[in-house]
């Protein structure tokens, strides 16, 4: 598999999908126009997908191997913060997009602070690298 390669749908892939409860809350609805993308991501590299209802991002995720997934009609569906889940089949378009990492500089460190002022100790600086393979 490699940048622009097609992503099968079919119920025979081995990555058999997310398997424990979700739990994040809907937080509101959002309209996906036809022609827009949403994105997932994986810390290993699939070449297919199983029918199933799948985890999208609707901004490109940080890090991971990333696909994208072309609405292929206009649809509102439920959101839940930058995620939305939908129904993949057969006829879903998805394209492997490559792989993103973040890379950590420690040399730069910033203090982190709760909404109360209270410091939540060093953090690193990440700095997001898009790279494609």
């Amino acid at each position: 598999m490699k940048k622009g390669d097609n992503v099968r749908i079919t119920e025979s892939a081995k990555y058999k999908g997310q398997d424990i409860t979700w739990t994040e809350r809907v937080t509101g609805k959002v309209t996906l126009k036809k022609g827009s993308f949403v994105f997932h991501s994986s810390d290993k590299k699939l070449v297919s997908f199983r029918s199933k209802t799948t985890c999208f991002f609707i901004d490109s995720p940080c890090c991971g191997h990333v696909y994208a997934l072309e609405i292929t009609e206009d649809i509102t569906i439920d959101c839940y913060d930058t995620e939305v889940r939908i129904e993949l089949n057969e006829n879903s378009k998805i394209q492997y997009l490559g792989k993103k990492y973040i890379k950590y500089d420690y040399e730069i460190r910033v203090e982190e602070f709760d909404s109360y002022g209270k410091s939540q100790g060093w953090g690193p600086k990440k700095t997001l690298i898009d790279n494609t393979i």
